[in-house]
């Protein structure tokens, strides 16, 4: 019941911002031919397999962001000790 109230909220929400727009609209070109360009940009840069090592560089891509996640997770756990009295932090 609960749950059938925030459906019909969110689809009268949705239909309400859909009124908003006029019927004829009509998407721009770039938005639409979006998908197009992205396909040509991941095709040519598919053919770069025998000189980029694609493999070496995504794991230090992953290194990097491992490091920089585990260093805030450090980061976060000092700032909830530091919220503990007794712990330390401010006076």
């Amino acid at each position: 019941m609960i749950v059938d109230f925030f459906i019909d909220l969110w689809r009268n929400i949705s239909a309400w911002m859909l009124s908003v727009f006029p019927a004829d609209f009509a998407l721009p070109d770039w938005f639409t031919g979006f998908v197009g360009t992205l396909n040509t940009f991941i095709a040519n840069g598919a053919n770069l397999g025998a000189w980029v090592p694609w493999a070496v560089i995504f794991t230090v891509v992953l290194a990097c962001l491992g490091l920089w996640v585990g260093g805030f997770g450090i980061k976060a756990i000092r700032w909830l000790i530091g919220l503990i009295p007794t712990m330390g932090g401010g006076s």
